[in-house]
């Protein structure tokens, strides 16, 4: 049947019902643990029972002091939350489940339901599980409160925790609700939680580390109930008929998500500075499958004024199902529902309905659906005056309408630059072979290098400044080929053909644009090195092991080229230590140097890649003497070194930052790693895919605002490869035992396969947002560490400018923590809970905090001040 046809006939079934049809519930849950509430959190410092007296406790790592940030009390929420009307579209919005942090104070919960007649709702009934305190309200007026004193503020605590009940969950059980606090139609159930103090016993130095059991504030289940007779709807399931909702930007979207139905379709919001991009999104759900939907967003028009940007700058993105679902909210009730990740630039003929995965049949049944997240992303054009521009997205599904959904864009006055003069560094791996693999073409055809294209121009949206060439074969990246192929002579010498790299700088530069750095890979961790000398990891792998030792004694593998049948194969050099090998590799690197002086980038020319293994000395002699003076690349446990085995180092990712820190607790120390004079960048090593987007908003601000200059080894378009069933598996990183890293090989891949080449993910999108207002911080940054420059700004802007940066470290510091303390299991870090290991455990309460923080108001901040600071400097 084609597209057309199917979609006339779904238009008829959706003209014979209406699209928004009530569903009768068999059971009388009116809202529970399931519903999805908004949610407000307020954090500050823990604070202890110690005898009668009440202190806030002090941080403890390894002996000092830390995290002086997380003593600082975030923003309560406004005084009329607990109204019907209250404008709660700001707030996170999840289903129910306990934080665990000693760090939450104050956690706030709004639950909508909706009742026909309130004198046919006589039997309503709350049950609700808690930890802490809890004062419950229905429509603003209180209904019940549990070991929480009459009259509390929200910065009261509640009622101590004995030392023998600990921990245990409290309860409050048939709580009804007098038909006189109900109205007709919209209900909102407003729950406040407070934390009790920790008890003395519950905090612990382990390891010269403070560590607490668990957090004194939440909800453990929560159940409002009817009668069967009562006119009250549910909220607990996926409602009928077609729904479309908002979804915050920094919130993932999973199958199990569904609409609140009590929630009017509001604006999507999107902040972004002139030159740059921002995005925002709704999501349209069924409980049936979805056929034929589109989405088209109108010009956008200022508010005041003349200013006007086209659709054409307008990108929507339909966002797919990934292949793996979620450690967060979700898996604390143990589901794993898929989560909503490539962002396709057209709509599937059709969104099938998913399976929630979750555990109980029951909900499974309830929350399985179709679901399909659609992002709107505008590319702000750099000559647009700022302010605010309206308009408007059009949802339809069969060729009929369901929905409109304003657009508000806020376009801030700051200019951004464009992304190749970013300051921040960025390294982002692209693959040609995962190209070739995933839509099947000739490796180096032209068909091949119209993938590269879509693949290169994404990464060049985020300024990204390093390309890879591969001299030889069976990398770590998983390169099957050399890019250089050498072609044996009659007399036994080789001569060498440069198109493929050639052709392949030549796409880098023109959609990707000039790099920082080219990565000429000539040596890998199964040469001369990765066994007997440098470092062999304790725990390396028997197969990495296996075949390097099955290797030793031969040198790099080569793609040799039949000049007569054009076929390539692979190809086994003598030990770069050989005597011969500097007579066999001299005239490459000569010819190199020539085509990159002629390019413009002999600057840009860097050999690598050595990791927790590096060449031996002879090999470091080989070098030295047939590239002389070209630096060398290093991703490694380790901190920057001048010098590497004899060899040059000109660049180095670390997975741990070794001796370096993240952005710096403004207490104690203030970091400018934009401005550290060595390409020295953190290779967050331990994020996946599935990490929250805090993570990935801040990987740029994390390491400029400490003492790194950016992030590295990213996946770009590495997508997981198909098998011989369609299914979806490893990667090409250490695609070959011998270059396998082990932790240090790539696990992320922020494009994803569209129908006709890459295509951004969410994460992409996010961390895009990320970069812009890392570049605004540095704006402002460069000024205030310049004494002449500092001089001009004057002592009063200069101070307003620092504490503005002060305090978007604190908040960036809470966004990537776990805020958890505790130190059991298997990695004994506190390091989790204070920010500094952020790209090794998901970030899940930190971003749960963040998305209500009034982030996009930080960020329009931001902005507003690197125009105030640019303005004094001119």
């Amino acid at each position: 049947m084609s597209q057309a046809l199917a979609c006339a006939v779904f238009a008829i079934a959706l003209a014979a019902a209406p699209l928004w049809a009530k569903e009768e519930p068999a059971e009388k849950t009116i809202l529970n643990h399931m519903t999805f509430w908004r949610q407000h959190y307020t954090l500050d410092g823990a604070v202890m029972r110690r005898g009668e007296e009440l202190e806030k406790i002090k941080l403890i790592s390894g002996g000092k002091e830390v995290a002086k940030w997380l003593g600082v009390e975030t923003a309560m929420p406004p005084q009329d939350w607990r109204q019907t009307g209250f404008d709660d579209s700001g707030w996170l919005r999840k289903p129910v489940s306990e934080p665990n942090s000693p760090w939450l104070k104050l956690l706030c919960l709004r639950g909508r339901f909706h009742v026909a007649d309130p004198e046919k709702a006589a039997g309503l009934s709350l049950l609700i599980r808690y930890r802490g305190g809890v004062a419950v309200y229905l429509n603003g007026k209180e209904v019940a409160r549990g070991h929480l004193k009459a009259g509390a503020t929200p910065a009261d605590l509640a009622e101590d925790y004995l030392a023998p009940d600990f921990m245990q969950v409290r309860e409050l059980s048939a709580i009804p609700f007098p038909k006189s606090v109900l109205r007709k139609g919209l209900n909102v159930l407003a729950i406040e939680v407070h934390r009790s103090a920790q008890p003395e016993a519950a905090v612990k130095m382990v390891d010269r580390s403070i560590a607490f059991d668990s957090g004194t504030c939440g909800v453990a289940d929560v159940k409002l109930t009817a009668a069967s007779g009562d006119e009250v709807a549910s909220n607990v399931t996926r409602p009928a008929g077609l729904q479309v909702w908002n979804s915050h930007l920094l919130v993932s979207d999973f199958e199990a998500d569904y609409g609140d139905p009590n929630e009017p379709l509001t604006a999507i919001r999107i902040l972004a500075p002139r030159g740059g991009a921002g995005s925002g999104k709704v999501v349209v759900g069924s409980k049936s499958v979805i056929k034929c939907l589109t989405a088209t967003a109108s010009d956008l028009t200022a508010k005041v004024g003349k200013g006007r940007i086209a659709a054409s700058a307008i990108q929507i993105g339909y966002a797919q199902p990934s292949s793996y679902g979620w450690e967060g909210d979700y898996g604390l009730r143990g589901m794993s529902p898929l989560c909503f990740d490539a962002l396709w630039e057209t709509a599937p003929e059709e969104v099938k309905v998913g399976d929630a995965r979750v555990g109980n049949p029951n909900e499974r049944r309830a929350l399985s659906g179709a679901v399909a997240p659609i992002w709107v992303t505008v590319q702000v054009p750099p000559d647009r005056p700022p302010g605010d521009y309206r308009g408007q997205l059009a949802v339809t599904v069969a060729g009929v309408q369901i929905a409109t959904a304003p657009i508000e864009l806020k376009v801030c006055r700051w200019k951004a630059p464009e992304p190749k003069d970013y300051a921040t560094f960025v390294d982002m791996v692209q693959s040609p072979e995962s190209v070739a693999m995933e839509y099947e073409v000739p490796l180096w055809s032209d068909e091949h290098f119209k993938f590269l294209a879509k693949s290169l121009s994404l990464l060049g949206q985020v300024g990204n400044k390093v390309c890879y060439v591969p001299l030889i074969c069976d990398t770590n990246l998983g390169n099957d080929e050399s890019m250089v192929r050498w072609i044996k002579q009659a007399d036994g010498s080789y001569k060498h053909d440069y198109r493929v790299m050639e052709k392949y700088l030549d796409a880098v530069e023109k959609y990707q644009g000039r790099p920082t750095v080219v990565c000429f890979q000539v040596w890998d961790a199964y040469l001369e090195g990765g066994l007997s000398e440098g470092r062999v990891h304790q725990n390396i792998p028997e197969k990495v092991e296996a075949d390097r030792r099955a290797h030793a004694g031969e040198g790099p593998i080569v793609s040799l080229l039949d000049e007569t049948t054009g076929k390539v194969q692979k190809h086994v050099l003598p030990l770069q230590s050989a005597s011969e090998s500097v007579e066999l590799w001299g005239p490459v690197f000569r010819e190199l140097g020539d085509r990159m002086k002629k390019r413009g980038l002999e600057n840009a020319m860097m050999l690598g890649i050595m990791t927790d293994q590096y060449p031996t000395k002879a090999v470091a002699q080989f070098f030295n003497t047939v590239a002389p003076g070209i630096p060398w690349t290093r991703s490694a446990h380790d901190e920057y070194h001048k010098t590497v085995a004899g060899l040059p180092l000109g660049y180095m990712s670390e997975p741990y930052a070794a001796k370096r820190l993240f952005a710096l607790d403004p207490s104690d120390a203030r970091g400018h790693g934009w401005g550290n004079p060595a390409l020295e960048v953190h290779f967050p090593r331990n994020i996946y895919n599935q990490f929250p987007m805090s993570a990935w908003r801040f990987m740029g601000e994390m390491n400029a605002a400490g003492e790194l200059r950016g992030f590295a080894r990213l996946g770009g378009d590495f997508f997981a490869i198909k098998n011989s069933r369609g299914r979806r598996g490893a990667t090409l990183a250490a695609r070959f035992p011998k270059s396998g890293w082990r932790m240090l090989d790539i696990q992320t891949a922020l494009l994803a396969p569209g129908t006709s080449g890459a295509v951004p993910t969410a994460r992409f999108q996010v961390l895009r947002e990320g970069l812009q207002e890392c570049e605004a911080r540095i704006a402002i940054d460069r000024a205030l560490v310049d004494a002449e420059k500092r001089a001009k700004l004057g002592p009063e802007l200069a101070q307003k400018a620092q504490d503005l940066l002060d305090q978007r470290v604190r908040n960036m510091r809470r966004a990537v923590s776990t805020l958890r303390a505790t130190l059991e299991g298997t990695y004994k870090w506190p390091s989790s809970a204070y920010g500094d290991a952020w790209y090794m455990f998901a970030p899940v309460l930190g971003t749960f905090w963040y998305v209500g923080s009034g982030w996009q108001e930080e960020a329009e901040r931001l902005y507003d001040m690197a125009v105030e600071v640019e303005a004094k400097l001119k």
